[in-house]
């Protein structure tokens, strides 16, 4: 029975040997297998991976042939990752750029390349090349095989080796093998199974005892463990790649929107200035054409106004286009000078009251009694911003208003004043949905715009740069119909106004105002708060009649155009002991000759022109008077009487512009003489004497700045100094500077107004500048 049970247990012994040794075998197999598979595919994988990275990173570099670039991110590459070598293939099959053991790849991508040991992924790269056509690259990346192998080896001894221990045990122990091996082995089948049939590596082999089974079990956990990790990397891998895929594909979408609106928006600056500059091109030459025909005096001279129109608005538009190229190109620069703010409204407001003369439409302004007496502003550029919005109001309104408040918001850092000036008018309004978009260059309201009032969408654009130069804000609120109010509000720095002090107004003196016009009204009492004086405003001349007798010292404003009522407001207001009335009517300039008639006839006191100052309403308050014709402009310099006579020498070297000033001149009774370039204007004054030199700045053989040096520095030591008044087209402050540092007296810019050129010889012809230094000539 003994040697029964031994022979049993030897055969028992056996047969679960045997059993378990073809298990171990099996699995070991199976796992060495796996092992094997799962470490070359995970080296494929990261190598493949590896490999798309490079080709979506290395794409620009290939596109603007940058092999610097591709190199430095291949080495980088290479020094992040354990990989023998990198290529990088045009789609000609080139070698575009390569890293590590070069001699591992081919020299070009077609030629035979089977790696017997090693590890290599192929991956293509996409590109545009110069023309634009797409072209498929690639990318080699090779790694060595033999970290898989070392591993594949470690594995191997270690699995034998739990194998020979498993065999081990089963010597002394059969019987306890027999019955605890074989469950555990069983289980781990069973698990390997499940996994294999279900691809879920989440499933763990249970661990019933702490031996080389249970450590077989551990391993085998532990690689379910690795796999599960590996998959989890390559799926954040994968999202990863995706993610850079979407964002690449944004940036390209940007870029093309980028470049479409670059390119919409040149075509619509070309469309535009076309028809800007076409137009009144247009009507220049069509009335000339007619002018060359016409015998009538009357007629020509029609013909001759709308030339100069025209005229006027081609000026204005290329005048736009330089103000944005400057403002694009960040060249325009900020001049603060002391200014008086309701002087500076009031030289942006009166000439463009020459508009309002076909339409029923008011001006008028108030400034707000708060106002330091002056600002330090860059006058000419906040008058440009004013004259914007005003003419823009002006021209999209048939009838009603048009307001300019300028009123004190509150102090800022440093003393700093915020100044708001506001442009209201009854006009027809602009949409909500685009009141942002015509602060945008060659942009209006709608597209009818342009045909119904004409312009070019450039002044809001500049308009709101130069507010933002100023470090200002500039805001819109309309309603179609009803009419828009633009808001600029900018930070000022009070200072003492460069004007003389107005006049005062007697005490008790009270201003009655008799206007229909509300706005006059309302502008009218911010004038009585600054002067200041009493105030009433009244709406007709019942009201008037209603308020006589008149109390002492009360001045009356009337706002009447009708000549009719004069008798009816000669018999309200009475003379005073001077046999003055105290009347002043408010007029604007296209009637002036009337209303100083009206005065004369009438011992009026005298008249406003409207928009009316504090400053002139005081002046005509102190001074009455029926001799006081002209009207009293507070930035308006003394005149000086015109000067004839003079000999001129004119330095141009266009024909037609020679022409048009020696025409000028000569009517103005000037002995003038023609330079056709520098070289003989300074032989010419050298010979003869001359009382003014007019220098253009760009001629031939030599230019009017070198011209004006060589006069200058012949004139050293002769105590004698002729004034050169610049005339050019170039008006930018650089070359204003330039002609001031060559030794000019004065720039006159192209094309010439005939009043400044008279008001400029008046100005220097009458003077011989001896013993001037050229200093004092700037200063003048």
């Amino acid at each position: 029975m003994s040697h029964a049970r031994g022979s049993l247990r030897r055969r028992l012994t056996a047969i679960c040997t045997t059993l378990t040794v073809a298990a171990l075998v099996a699995t070991g197999i199976d796992s060495w297998n796996r092992e094997r598979t799962t470490l070359e595919e995970d080296t494929a994988n990261r190598l493949q991976t590896l490999a798309n990275m490079v080709a979506l990173n290395t794409r620009s570099g290939v596109e603007f042939d940058g092999v610097d670039d591709v190199l430095t991110f291949l080495d980088t590459v290479m020094a992040l990752t354990h990989v023998q070598a990198i290529a990088v293939y045009t789609h000609e099959g080139t070698r575009f750029a390569a890293a590590g053991q070069v001699d591992l790849l081919p020299a070009h991508r077609d030629l035979d390349f089977f790696p017997a040991e090693d590890a290599v992924a192929r991956a293509p790269l996409s590109y545009k090349d110069s023309r634009g056509d797409e072209r498929v690259g690639q990318v080699l990346v090779r790694a060595s095989g033999e970290p898989t192998r070392a591993r594949l080896a470690v594995y191997l001894r270690r699995l034998l080796a739990t194998n020979a221990l498993a065999l081990f045990a089963l010597g002394f122990t059969a019987w306890w093998l027999v019955s605890r091996l074989l469950k555990p082995i069983a289980d781990l089948v069973r698990t390997t199974n499940e996994v294999r049939r279900t691809e879920d590596y989440s499933l763990r082999a249970e661990r019933t005892a702490d031996d080389e089974v249970g450590t077989l079990v551990a391993a085998f956990n532990a690689m379910l463990e690795a796999i599960s990790a590996r998959d989890a990397h390559l799926a954040g891998n994968a999202e990863r790649l995706e993610h850079q895929v979407r964002e690449r594909t944004a940036e390209l979408r940007r870029a093309l929107d980028a470049a479409e609106s670059s390119t919409r928006a040149k075509s619509t600056f070309v469309a535009n200035m076309s028809h800007e500059i076409r137009t009144p091109l247009n009507a220049i030459l069509g009335m000339a054409e007619l002018a060359l025909e016409a015998e009538d005096p009357k007629e020509l001279r029609e013909y001759l106004g709308v030339i100069r129109s025209a005229g006027s608005n081609l000026l204005g538009v290329l005048c736009d286009i330089l103000d944005l190229s400057k403002i694009e190109s960040d060249r325009l620069e900020l001049s603060a000078v002391p200014t008086e703010l309701e002087s500076l409204l009031l030289d942006a407001l009166r000439p463009l009251t020459a508009r309002t003369h076909s339409k029923d439409l008011e001006i008028s302004c108030s400034v707000d009694p708060a106002l330091a007496a002056g600002y330090r502003v860059d006058d000419v550029r906040m008058r440009q911003v004013l004259t914007n919005l005003v003419g823009n109001a002006i021209k999209f309104t048939e009838s009603g208003f048009v307001h300019v408040a300028v009123r004190r918001r509150s102090t800022g850092n440093g003393g700093f004043h915020h100044v708001e000036f506001a442009v209201k008018d009854s006009g027809v309004g602009i949409p909500a949905d685009r009141q942002r978009a015509i602060f945008e260059p060659f942009t209006q309201a709608d597209s009818t715009i342009t045909r119904r009032f004409a312009g070019t969408g450039l002044g809001l654009h500049i308009t709101d740069r130069l507010v933002r130069l100023m470090g200002g804000s500039i805001d819109v609120q309309s309603q179609v119909g009803i009419g828009t109010t633009f808001t600029v509000v900018v930070p000022l720095e009070p200072c003492d106004s460069p004007l003389p002090p107005a006049p005062a107004v007697p005490a008790g003196t009270r201003i009655v105002l008799v206007s229909r016009s509300e706005m006059q009204r309302t502008s009218f009492a911010a004038l009585a708060a600054r002067l200041p004086a009493g105030f009433l405003a009244l709406d007709s001349l019942d009201a008037l009649a209603a308020a006589c007798p008149l109390q002492p010292g009360t001045v009356v404003v009337a706002d009447d155009r009708d000549p009719d009522h004069d008798v009816s407001l000669c018999t309200m207001v009475p003379p005073d002991a001077d046999g003055v009335r105290p009347l002043l009517l408010a007029t604007v300039f296209q009637e002036l000759a009337t209303t100083a008639a009206r005065c004369r006839d009438h011992s009026y006191a005298g008249y406003v022109t409207k928009p009316v100052s504090s400053r002139e309403l005081a002046l005509r308050i102190a001074r009455p008077g029926p001799a006081a014709g002209a009207s009293i402009t507070p930035s308006a310099a003394p005149t000086q009487a015109p000067v004839h006579g003079l000999r001129i020498l004119v330095a141009e070297d266009n024909a037609v512009n020679q022409k048009l000033i020696q025409r000028i001149l000569v009517r103005d009774g000037h002995d003038v003489t023609i330079a056709p370039n520098g070289r003989v204007c300074c032989d010419a004054w050298s010979r003869s004497s001359f009382d003014l030199v007019l220098m253009d700045m760009q001629m031939p053989e030599m230019s009017g700045l070198q011209a004006t040096e060589e006069i200058r520095r012949a004139e050293k030591g002769t105590g004698h100094r002729i004034p050169i008044v610049a005339l050019t087209a170039n008006t930018t402050v650089e070359d204003r500077r330039a002609c001031l540092d060559a030794g000019m007296d004065e720039v006159l810019p192209k094309p010439v107004s005939i009043p400044k050129l008279r008001a400029t010889i008046a100005r220097y012809g009458g003077s011989t500048f001896e013993t001037m230094s050229t200093n004092e000539a700037r200063v003048r």
